[in-house]
């Protein structure tokens, strides 16, 4: 998930900002994993990326259905909608 704003100046409430801040910060190592570490870790993947999901759906439901909203699975390569 990338914000091409600053979430302060997106008028998103404080506990979301600190919940995606928070899971930034954890995705980070594994976006700098090679492939076969990636496997080793599918897990933790799978555990963050269901959390980045549901902070995607967060976002989307708070800008509303006009928003463009994608998550993309660093540790799968795979784009998704939320």
């Amino acid at each position: 998930m990338i914000l091409k704003a600053r979430p302060a100046s997106l008028g998103l409430p404080q506990q979301l900002i600190d919940r995606i801040a928070n899971w930034v910060r954890d995705y980070q190592p594994i976006i700098r994993l090679g492939t076969e570490e990636l496997g080793t870790r599918a897990e933790e993947i799978e555990e963050l990326d269901q959390t980045g999901i549901a902070l995607a759906r967060e976002l989307k439901a708070h800008f509303g259905h006009s928003a463009k909203v994608q998550y993309y699975r660093a540790g799968k390569l795979r784009r998704i909608l939320p």
